[in-house]
């Protein structure tokens, strides 16, 4: 479920809401999202790993 947010949010905590999403969880209600949502679309899901692997490449670079 979706934790209340913070005003000083770190990387790990919008990473873990990318997973969520492009893994297709409800951030809400903790249920998997129904077959028409538009996070089962392919090219949605592949976007939301690609912007997974794009945060988690400058986080590494930022080490």
């Amino acid at each position: 479920m979706l934790k209340p947010a913070k005003p000083m949010q770190d990387n790990n905590r919008h990473l873990e809401i990318l997973q969520a999403l492009a893994i297709g969880t409800d951030l809400v209600t903790g249920e998997v999202f129904h077959a028409d949502s538009p996070y089962n679309h392919p090219e949605i899901i592949r976007t939301l790993f690609f912007a997974i692997n794009q945060l988690k490449a400058l986080a590494e670079k930022g080490n």
